[in-house]
């Protein structure tokens, strides 16, 4: 089965069940189905894409996201979701990196794609509303409404790519992570089952569909016939609206944004009757503020740990684990894990040398499974270092105890998570080199109440320094949650004997300063 034949098995068996909820728009399976055939010929016929051809979407949360990725999976095109949080100049280096022919983009970012058409060169550049509201680009419903309702595509394989998500490394240089009908197929799979996906279901998205924790559950909601219902961003006013209005049963949350509606003067218990589980990640939830939201939505608590190159999911700690935890102090410590290897996956912590550890003992988290990414775009030494064997090397330093829980020790990778966000201080190392009077500089994580972690910069510079001028420099070259909170001017950087910085004596000399 690939990730085409979901639509087309609901189309015939679920044709009016709504297949998606968004901006006051509903479509049933069959309008869906329709819809996605529609944008396909677009996408062929419209704008030339060819199997392998890559077409970029920059958009916040809309129904449009779900029916250009579907288009790439019945076309062999390849969509890649741009973080819209990004400036000008990240987008535009991705786009390059991508060779990508197309662009598609929403309102809020139409004002860029003059520029981004010159800077890149793309072909084609669709504004995702009607002819009337276009500044620059064509107008996507114009298209798709010309377009014919019939579409068929039988050269589809399941190894051929489907989505192209942009991650930076340690090195801060982005890689493109090549998720195939494969990888989507089997994520999907072992998201319903161990998720409890269900029909009935109408699960509220409101984590950015541009990251694969938010945007695999455009596949995994529409393989269960679930309906998916789409906020352009969070709100708290906003969510509990939706909640109510749509009788919401599931929600997909970072902590932030359950912290934010726990402390919103408009909560109400009253609109959750509905309201099934809250499926929590991308940051380590306080026990506190757990235990706060268990008693206020009174509904089962789904945590997962995953990343891109696994198409997300690894692992996940369930409702009952939750439960178990929280009335027997004795598991309290489970709440500290990201739960159990999901089915379908197979998990093992190794050391240096790759031999496999005993239970209890920690070293690098790997995973085997056929949700394991084809490889990174054009960058076969980056895939030959994190595959090995069949075997991805997460990067991750984590230990599983004699039950079977996961729990994450440390990052092998130097990256931290702000907001839910993956940050990669290399990444804000490498811009901040480039800004004249930098002689070095080292970005390290320091623990913030409300994002979770922030980057924080220290800096050798050269005299009469302007670390308010530096601050302004970076702001129009780095997304907004990769500011440094602070940048600390210091004298030299702590080494050690092989001259690697140590950024933990950073952290410890200086900690007192940071606010």
């Amino acid at each position: 089965m690939l990730v085409k034949d979901i639509l087309n098995h609901h189309n015939k068996v679920n044709p009016r069940k709504l297949a998606i909820i968004s901006n006051e728009r509903h479509l049933t399976y069959r309008e869906f189905f329709s819809r996605v055939q529609r944008v396909s010929n677009v996408l062929t016929d419209k704008l030339g894409l060819r199997k392998g051809d890559r077409f970029v979407i920059l958009s916040q949360n809309n129904g449009y996201i779900p029916e250009l990725f579907f288009a790439s999976a019945l076309t062999g095109s390849v969509a890649v979701p741009i973080n819209y949080r990004l400036t000008v100049v990240e987008i535009c280096s991705i786009i390059k990196d991508a060779e990508a022919s197309a662009i598609f983009v929403d309102s809020d970012h139409a004002g860029w794609l003059e520029e981004i058409l010159k800077v890149t060169g793309i072909r084609y550049g669709v504004e995702l509303q009607s002819e009337e509201n276009v500044l620059v680009g064509l107008s996507y419903e114009n298209l798709v409404q010309e377009a014919p309702d019939k579409y068929d595509n039988n050269t589809i394989y399941e190894r051929d790519i489907v989505l192209q998500i942009y991650t930076s490394g340690t090195t801060g240089t982005p890689k493109g992570v090549m998720i195939s009908n494969r990888n989507i197929m089997a994520n999907s799979w072992t998201s319903v089952v161990e998720g409890n996906i269900r029909q009935h279901d109408r699960f509220l998205n409101v984590a950015p569909m541009c990251h694969l924790s938010a945007g695999s559950r455009v596949f995994s909601l529409a393989f269960a016939g679930a309906t998916h219902v789409i906020l352009k961003k969070f709100d708290p006013d906003t969510v509990f609206q939706m909640i109510g209005k749509y009788q919401i049963t599931q929600a997909l949350l970072v902590p932030t944004m359950i912290s934010s509606l726990l402390e919103s003067e408009n909560f109400d218990s009253n609109l959750f009757s509905h309201l099934e589980m809250i499926t929590y990640g991308a940051a380590p939830m306080p026990i506190p503020l757990l235990q706060k939201a268990m008693d206020a939505f009174q509904c089962k608590f789904w945590n997962g740990y995953g990343l891109t190159e696994a198409s997300p999911m690894l692992t996940g700690l369930k409702p009952e684990d939750h439960l178990l935890a929280l009335h027997d102090q004795k598991y309290e410590k489970i709440l500290n894990s990201v739960g159990k290897q999901m089915l379908g996956i197979s998990l093992k912590i190794v050391d240096d040398a790759g031999i496999e550890v005993n239970a209890g003992e920690t070293g690098e988290i790997i995973a085997h499974g056929k949700n394991i990414m084809e490889g990174y775009w054009k960058n076969p030494e980056s895939t030959k270092e994190t595959i090995k064997d069949g075997w991805l090397y997460t990067g991750d330093i984590g230990m599983i105890d004699s039950d079977g829980y996961v729990y994450i020790v440390d990052r092998k990778k130097d990256m931290m998570i702000s907001g839910g966000l993956n940050v990669y201080p290399r990444e804000i190392e490498k811009v901040i080199e480039q800004y004249e009077g930098v002689r070095e500089v080292a970005v390290t994580s320091v623990a913030d109440s409300k994002w979770g972690e922030v980057p924080i910069a220290f800096v050798v510079s050269e005299e009469n320094f302007s670390i308010e001028s530096l601050q302004l420099w970076l702001a129009e070259r780095l997304a907004k949650f990769k500011l440094p909170k602070q940048i600390i001017l210091v004298q030299e950087l702590p080494r050690n004997t092989t001259g690697k910085i140590q950024k933990h004596a950073l952290k410890t000399k200086y900690l007192t300063t940071i606010k």
